[in-house]
């Protein structure tokens, strides 16, 4: 991520899963991710990838 517009890609499509709410930190190159029930890394790395980004733990 580069720019604000690319975290807020990443946070949307993040927070489009049900149950999961993020919030990125632009500086840091990380997102928080908080979940309503344990979510799959595999599904919240996909969900990442879907909009061009590469996600990793």
């Amino acid at each position: 991520m580069t720019c604000q517009n690319c975290a807020k890609q990443v946070e949307n499509a993040l927070n489009a899963i049900d149950g999961v709410w993020v919030e990125v930190d632009l500086k840091q190159n990380r997102a928080m991710v908080r979940q309503k029930e344990q979510i799959s890394v595999e599904k919240l790395c996909a969900a990442v990838e879907k909009v061009g980004y590469h996600a990793h733990i």
